[in-house]
C-alpha cells in the first residue's frame, strides 16, 4: 500500500492525532455519565476505538447488520457500493466492482 493509503488509515483511526487519548476519552464519558457510559467503557471496552467514519456510511452499515451475519453484510454492503458508490482509487489502481 502506498503513502495516500496509510494517510487515509491514519487519519480514519485517528492515529494523525498527537494528543488523541482513548483513556482521558472514557474517563471524560465515565464522567458525563458514570452509572451506564462509565462502566461500559471502562470495563467492557477496554479496546474501544474511535473513528472517523462518514455518518451516512455508519448508518448504512448499521441497517444492514441487522439480524444479519458478516458474510451476509459485506454482501449487501458491496451490492450498494456496486450501484450507488463512486470508485475511490487511491493507489492508481483499476477499480474493482466491489470490496471482499
Amino acid at each position: 500500500a502506498g503513502p495516500r493509503f496509510h494517510q487515509f488509515l491514519r487519519q480514519y483511526f485517528n492515529l494523525h492525532l498527537t494528543s488523541f487519548s482513548l483513556p482521558e476519552i472514557a474517563q471524560k464519558w465515565h464522567e458525563a455519565d458514570a452509572l451506564r457510559l462509565g462502566p461500559i467503557c471502562t470495563t467492557h471496552l477496554p479496546g474501544l476505538r474511535l473513528i472517523r467514519q462518514d455518518p451516512f456510511e455508519c448508518t448504512i452499515g448499521f441497517i444492514c447488520s441487522s439480524n444479519n451475519n458478516i458474510k451476509r453484510i459485506k454482501l449487501m454492503l458491496n451490492n450498494l457500493r456496486r450501484t450507488y458508490g463512486r470508485c475511490i482509487n487511491i493507489n492508481h489502481r483499476q477499480c474493482k466492482k466491489s470490496v471482499k
